[in-house]
């Protein structure tokens, strides 16, 4: 492995590697590990562990593999075709029209559906192509973004980009995601730029910027098919495709999943609590305090001043008591649930799915389950699915599974659970990726029935998973 860094921070990595991305068979039944080992193929030869420490949310890295089949399990010209001659794809809703020429960006307004022969007519007479969210069209777009939006514990979202050669889609901007490029056809140069001054790690993307805004690049890098480049959010970038035209897809991820954000549900929560329960917040203000504070009194010293100002600091610092931080996260991870594309269930997994439970369990005999049947809560690799919450003193249990394949086409989903179902499902949840025995659940409530019934609840949503075959291929 040949690995330059420059002077400008940014990375570059050449590298031949005979394998393509996306499968992960090692990984069946365990989401994590397979999230895992889709995201170390994604950004080999470099480690996950390097990634993190040296790279991640601080300078782009370019790897070259010098192998055209690397990203042909995730995307290729006929699947992109394939869908828009079968699925149902509009122009302004899912395929974007843009042209950039001579420092300016412009929009084709389109109406209708998306069929192959006008998009590929439009690509070539010039037109930059954009395709939204592909995870909804493409299966294996599809299976790629659920692996890593399990390893990433957040949204994962993608665009495939058509660009004709020798032209240009799209104006100098930055985004506010962390972004992932895979050249899937053709050749493309992109240009990379320095984030602008408090800038970095941005929340919000830009508008569109001229050359003159920008300065000049810190990596000009030419990717072929195979090749990966990352850039963290804020960094501005622009590419064009070289003459043969070029075919790619951004990868994403991050998007208002920082402190900040988590910060901004927090606060206003801690601060509601603090008032309820702490008399110290809801005493009235010194009659004499807009004397002392504001922008006239600001420059002044009076013992008044400080007396106040350092109150208000307390009443600050106090809020640290009452801040709520794992039900914020709850909420966080009921928001990833929702944002989440459902489970996809591999060839031949559907056998072990709970669904078939029903079938069998009609006797609700609990002795034909202990202590040989063991339950697993996932559908096959998809551990973040599912998430237990407390909301106004009720547990409830979110889950993805009937999300749409289109961003937020339906609502949350949950199930309305009583304390004991709770417990049994913290059991599950802690136990995994191990399996965890029905005798285990019995033994935490002590009531058959009601295992039987959380089960059997659970089935109906295809929440559970066996550790063999609940019926015959």
């Amino acid at each position: 492995m040949e690995t330059s860094p420059d002077s400008t921070g940014s990375e570059a990595v050449k590298n031949k590697i005979p394998k393509k991305l996306l499968r992960s068979p090692e990984a069946r039944f365990n989401s994590i590990k397979a999230g895992k080992a889709c995201f170390s193929k994604l950004i080999s030869p470099i480690k996950i562990s390097t990634f993190f420490k040296t790279i991640w949310e601080k300078k782009p890295l370019c790897v070259t593999r010098n192998n055209y089949s690397y990203y042909e399990n995730v995307c290729s010209m006929l699947d992109f075709k394939k869908a828009l001659a079968e699925k149902d794809v509009y122009f302004g809703e899912n395929i974007d029209v843009t042209t950039y020429i001579n420092g300016v960006k412009a929009c084709e307004n389109h109406v209708g559906r998306a069929n192959p022969k006008k998009v590929m007519d439009l690509y070539k007479k010039g037109r930059s192509i954009r395709l939204l969210n592909p995870q909804t069209f493409i299966k294996n777009v599809r299976c790629f973004t659920t692996q890593l939006q399990e390893y990433f514990r957040c949204f994962v979202g993608a665009n495939i980009y058509l660009t004709p050669g020798n032209s240009q889609g799209f104006a100098p901007h930055y985004d506010d995601v962390e972004a992932f490029v895979l050249q899937l056809s053709g050749r493309k140069e992109w240009r990379i730029y320095n984030p602008r001054p408090n800038e970095d790690l941005v929340r919000f993307s830009s508008h569109n910027f001229v050359d003159a805004d920008i300065g000049q690049p810190i990596l000009k890098v030419i990717l072929e098919p195979g090749d990966l480049l990352y850039f963290p959010r804020g960094v501005i970038h622009q590419a064009q495709a070289l003459e043969e035209g070029s075919m790619h897809i951004t990868v994403s991820c991050y998007q208002r999943n920082s402190y900040a954000d988590f910060l901004e549900m927090l606060l206003p929560v801690a601060l509601q609590t603090a008032i309820s329960e702490d008399v110290q917040y809801r005493k009235g203000l010194p009659k004499n305090y807009l004397d002392h504070l504001g922008m006239v009194a600001s420059d002044t010293k009076t013992k008044q001043r400080r007396q106040i100002i350092s109150h208000i600091k307390k009443l600050v610092n106090k809020l640290t008591d009452h801040l709520p931080i794992d039900s914020c996260a709850d909420q966080f991870g009921k928001k990833f649930i929702h944002d989440a594309l459902p489970p996809i269930i591999g060839k031949g997994e559907d056998l072990f799915i709970s669904f078939f439970f029903l079938l069998i369990s009609n006797e609700k005999s609990t002795e034909s389950y202990r202590p040989s049947t063991v339950l697993q809560i996932t559908i096959p690799k998809y551990y973040f699915f599912l998430r237990l919450v407390c909301e106004d003193e009720k547990f409830k249990l979110y889950y993805n599974t009937k999300n749409g394949l289109v961003y937020h086409e339906v609502g949350h989903k949950s199930i309305k659970i009583p304390e004991t179902w709770a417990m049994m499902s913290e059991i599950l949840l802690k136990n995994y990726p191990n399996f965890t025995d029905f005798g285990v659940l019995l033994d935490s409530v002590g009531n058959a029935d009601d295992v039987i019934e959380f089960v059997e609840e659970l089935c109906k949503r295809r929440l559970l998973l066996f550790d063999k075959p609940l019926r015959e291929e």
